[in-house]
């Protein structure tokens, strides 16, 4: 008599913990339905910009980046250091140049093409189509406060001078120009995250 107490006894609790499951599944989908979903995304500009430039300041600059062991230095080189720091991969292309056509920025980055009026933002990749050799070039926003002819900004990059192929050209702070037609179309790729 006992044990078919006893087995009755258990028989109900495990009914009572079945429903006690059931309320608390109900309780948990019902708050995560309340809850509006945040996307990452929405990082805050500020936030990520400081992020952006603490990488910049205390890894790139003042160092050499040759992330495909070849030609030393190249401008390219820190780009991809820098993207696969955001990204976990290099960016696609031989050639600065190449970075516009063939790369798919979908979900990372968004590319604007200089128009004026328009303003780098700190982090953001610059590209300019033809560069010094027609190769193209690439550097990294460092800072957008302009200077009084309001063309400007500031950057870091490697390989401006020609020295990155003897690997005597570092990544180094420069001022650039929105406007270098000699240089070919500027375009900016700026990291969604």
């Amino acid at each position: 008599m006992y044990l078919l107490d006893l087995k009755s006894k258990i028989k109900n609790e495990k009914r009572d913990i079945m429903k006690l499951k059931k309320t608390l599944t109900s309780l948990v989908l019902a708050a995560a339905v309340a809850t509006p979903f945040v996307q990452y995304s929405e990082i805050n500009a500020e936030e990520k910009a400081n992020n952006h430039l603490d990488y910049i300041e205390n890894t790139l600059a003042n160092h050499g980046w040759d992330w495909n062991g070849i030609n030393g230095y190249e401008a390219l080189d820190l780009a991809n250091v820098y993207w696969n720091h955001i990204f976990g991969h290099a960016l696609k292309g031989e050639k600065p140049k190449d970075i516009l056509t063939e790369n798919d920025f979908k979900n990372e980055a968004v590319v604007y093409k200089y128009e004026e009026g328009f303003e780098a933002q700190t982090g953001d990749l610059f590209v300019m189509e033809n560069g010094k050799n027609g190769d193209g070039h690439v550097g990294i926003v460092v800072n957008t406060l302009r200077e009084e002819d309001d063309k400007t900004f500031f950057v870091l990059e490697q390989d401006w001078l020609g020295g990155g192929k003897s690997k005597k050209e570092l990544a180094r702070y420069n001022t650039q120009t929105y406007d270098y037609e000699e240089f070919g179309q500027m375009y900016f790729i700026r990291p969604l995250k």
